[in-house]
């Protein structure tokens, strides 16, 4: 039990809305702070490209990285886009290849056997692309829309959380715009 004055609950764009619709009581039943009825509405997340730079010198994995960003795509000609940040390293490989895997399989690929079988090599060739590149992520801020939403509800399995989110083909154009701008600044 948290007793205070203010109490100031974060735990994200996701768990946020999530636990406080699972704090239905008899004072909120539709849990707290949701007398409005919009809390897990406007889910905004951003949409992030990440970029492979590469250099004759091969960046090593083992340097302090320097960490930049630029604001300079922010707003252009009264559009909003986002920043360009660098990124650090990515991921060790065998996470990278797991992901690959899973994405594969969950999507019922014809591939994913063969990919499987290919593990090895697909690794060796992946470990030695990442470590010569540094990298830069693209964080374009997307536009609050209703649907877009997280919520709970409880099944026969227990408490689960529901994703409703689509990207409209107006803000994949703005995805596209973004990065054409940044392929040009590079």
């Amino acid at each position: 039990t948290l007793k205070g004055r203010h109490v100031i609950l974060a735990t994200g764009a996701l768990s946020t809305p999530l636990l406080l619709l699972q704090s239905a009581s008899n004072i909120w039943p539709n849990g707290l702070a949701n007398r409005s009825g919009f809390v897990g509405r406007n889910l905004m997340r951003h949409y992030i490209d990440i970029l492979a730079l590469f250099s004759r010198a091969p960046f090593s994995k083992h340097s302090t990285l320097k960490e930049l960003a630029l604001s300079d795509f922010y707003c252009v000609k009264g559009e909003k886009f986002g920043i360009i940040g660098s990124f650090g390293h990515m991921p060790p490989t065998i996470m990278v290849l797991d992901d690959i895997e899973n994405d594969m399989r969950t999507q019922g690929s014809k591939f994913s056997s063969f990919f499987h079988a290919m593990r090895p090599l697909a690794g060796w060739f992946i470990s030695r692309l990442l470590d010569q590149a540094g990298y830069a992520s693209l964080i374009l801020e997307d536009l609050p829309y209703q649907d877009n939403s997280v919520s709970w509800r409880k099944d026969a399995n227990g408490s689960q959380m529901a994703v409703n989110y689509r990207i409209r083909p107006s803000e994949w154009e703005r995805i596209n715009r973004f990065r054409a701008m940044a392929q040009k600044a590079f």
